[in-house]
């Protein structure tokens, strides 16, 4: 278990589980078990919950864990295949390298793909749970590059065709939601809508964007959506099954 002195950083162990991530925040009044797009498990609380009543919440909801990672195809150790897609233009190759202990991985600004170093000759390599993290790292980091290149264009594009206003867009690292719009019209968009076909962004950009003109999700919206996207239902649907999908 490490416990360090950031409550933000809180790694706990618990034994036929794995590690857990614990955000405290303030002002939360209850305790929380959600699964990351990585599949880690993260557990939000307040700051006063001392950790061994964080270890009982978990083994008491174990049951639920092993069936969430089931129906998502979730596991502590994953398959990357020579070629794999991650993006649009963006792929995983595997480079052989003589004499290395474990895979290494490297990414550089501007590279159509994410290298992974490995010992094998096989045309896959299998990663656990701390090697899948440090390439999620580098996952990020290229996707947030495509990220900031492609939505903020493709945001002022489809703005500029339903003729609303918008104050600003973030790009942000969020897993549980692919975007939302402020009440001051400021729109944050998720790097990981790069996973998406290109359909399916336009959508939740469309989404957004509507919401610059009505704040909730009554027929007036939705009519919103429906002149400037006609198949939304359809799309709609296909994003909820995406939302439970994991990069590799």
């Amino acid at each position: 278990m490490n416990d360090n002195n950031s409550p933000f950083s809180q790694v706990l162990e618990v034994e036929g589980i794995g590690n857990i991530k614990i955000r405290r925040r303030r002002g939360q009044k209850s305790t929380t078990l959600r699964l990351s797009k990585s599949g880690g498990i993260v557990l939000s609380t307040n700051y006063s919950t001392p950790l061994y009543s964080l270890k009982k919440f978990v083994l008491e909801n174990r049951a639920w864990l092993d069936e969430v990672r089931d129906k998502n195809g979730l596991s502590q150790e994953i398959e990357i295949v020579d070629g794999q897609i991650l993006s649009a233009g963006l792929t995983f190759k595997l480079e052989y390298s003589p004499g290395l202990d474990r895979p290494t991985f490297k990414y550089r600004k501007g590279w159509d793909e994410i290298i992974i170093n490995t010992s094998s000759l096989a045309d896959s390599v299998r990663l656990d749970e701390q090697l899948r993290d440090e390439l999620e790292k580098l996952v990020i980091k290229a996707l947030r590059e495509r990220a900031q290149k492609y939505l903020p264009n493709r945001l002022y594009e489809i703005a500029s065709m339903m003729g609303t206003e918008y104050s600003s867009i973030t790009i942000r690292n969020t897993s549980s939601r692919w975007g939302s719009c402020s009440s001051r019209n400021d729109i944050n968009l998720s790097l990981w809508l790069m996973i998406l076909p290109k359909n399916l962004v336009d959508y939740v950009i469309i989404h957004e964007l509507a919401h610059t003109r009505f704040k909730n999700h009554a027929k007036e919206f939705w009519d919103e959506v429906r002149d400037y996207c006609p198949g939304y239902k359809e799309l709609r649907a296909k994003l909820k099954k995406h939302s439970s999908q994991v990069w590799w």
